[in-house]
């Protein structure tokens, strides 16, 4: 049957022009649509442009695009278009369908305590003493370890490891193959390796011999609220936690090393590595493929540009770019001065250019003169 148009723009945030009672079956792009009833996406001028011959007669738009004239029988004005289409999509997605219970293929340990609307799905496995919430998803092939906790609601896509005495909160969302709970990557040798004396010296003095693993004994804890991408890995602490606070949403294949903390609401987008002992503060934004040292500390409100390398603390509310990350008007000055060099480098050879020329009539002016004065010396004076 599919939802009103009055129905969706409620819970968009948006208002209906035209016949608020049309129901939509479902959401597509303008030219992918395959009947009236698809509520096409005009979010852009350039999606207008290609409504073109679509049979869709409603849609979702951007305020202030404008609506075709007379193409229209009904549609969802929207003043946050990206922030209107989370909710819109949301009515639209649903969660992953598993029936409740326990599959047959599945291993439970007869310790573990499992929601009576707990969903366990085929080959799974659910270890001793662990406990898993009301309504809690676990599909395929997931193992959750000994002592661990599994919050009410949560959804634990495929392949996803969570291993011993790890603790997910509500509502968490782990996609598949995210190894939650790993050992963390930690050595030490027993004599002065080549990396201590690079940090002592800046240069390798001596051979790295036989290092061996700093055991992680800690733990990790996910907060409420929170989304970890597909093949990502949240460590374990060496000694205490490595924590997700509530709220925060972790792309694809990151890494979040032992012992460190991640705030509330932040962004990680994916390929990004967080080493271990570092503090990210809340509501941080890193794009693709950021690097941060460890022990680093990171404020509140902080935004790192994709492929940054931080090798020092950020204070609150800053933009930083570029390997080694700096301040974003740093690094605007310094791209400025590299846009000067050529305009520079002509100066220069212009100058030295002038510099010859004039070096050149300097030493004929010396020589014109010399050999002038040197005649003058030579001659008699008729009056004597």
């Amino acid at each position: 049957m599919g939802l009103t148009l009055g129905e969706i723009a409620r819970q968009t945030q948006g208002r209906v022009v035209g016949d608020e009672r049309l129901r939509v079956s479902r959401v597509s792009r303008p030219e992918d649509a395959l009947g009236p009833n698809e509520l096409v996406l005009l979010l852009s001028a350039e999606a207008i442009a290609r409504l073109g011959d679509s049979p869709a007669r409603v849609a979702f738009v951007a305020e202030g695009l404008g609506l075709p004239p007379d193409r229209l029988d009904g549609a969802i004005l929207v003043g946050r278009p990206r922030y209107s289409l989370a909710l819109l999509l949301a009515l639209f997605a649903g969660p992953p369908r598993l029936a409740p219970g326990v599959h047959p293929s599945a291993v439970v340990e007869p310790s573990a305590r499992i929601g009576a609307t707990a969903a366990i799905g085929p080959l799974s496995y659910i270890g001793e003493d662990a406990v898993v919430g009301e309504g809690v998803r676990i599909l395929a092939q997931v193992t959750v370890g000994a002592g661990a906790v599994i919050g009410e609601g949560s959804i634990l896509h495929p392949g996803v490891r969570v291993g011993e005495l790890v603790r997910i909160g509500s509502r968490v969302t782990l996609y598949p193959n995210a190894c939650i709970g790993a050992d963390g990557f930690s050595f030490a040798t027993a004599e002065p390796s080549g990396i201590d004396s690079a940090r002592s010296s800046k240069s390798v003095q001596v051979e790295t011999r036989e290092p061996r693993r700093i055991p992680s004994v800690g733990g990790v804890v996910i907060e409420d609220d929170v989304e970890i991408g597909a093949g990502a890995t949240v460590d374990r602490g060496t000694v205490g936690d490595t924590r997700v606070r509530r709220g925060s949403k972790i792309d694809n294949l990151v890494l979040v090393g032992h012992n460190s903390l991640i705030g509330e609401d932040c962004l990680i987008a994916g390929q990004s590595g967080i080493s271990g002992s570092c503090i990210i503060g809340n509501r941080v934004a890193m794009g693709g493929q950021v690097g941060i040292a460890d022990h680093m500390r990171i404020g509140n409100d902080v935004v790192i540009a994709a492929s940054s390398g931080v090798s020092q603390h950020i204070p609150d509310k800053s933009l930083y770019i570029d390997t080694p990350a700096i301040p974003y008007a740093k690094w605007q000055e310094r791209y400025r001065g590299i846009g000067r060099l050529k305009r520079l480098m002509q100066e220069v050879r212009r100058l030295g250019e002038r510099l010859r020329l004039l070096e050149r009539l300097s030493g004929s002016e010396g020589e014109t003169e010399a050999t002038a004065g040197s005649a003058d010396r030579g001659q008699v004076s008729p009056d004597r």
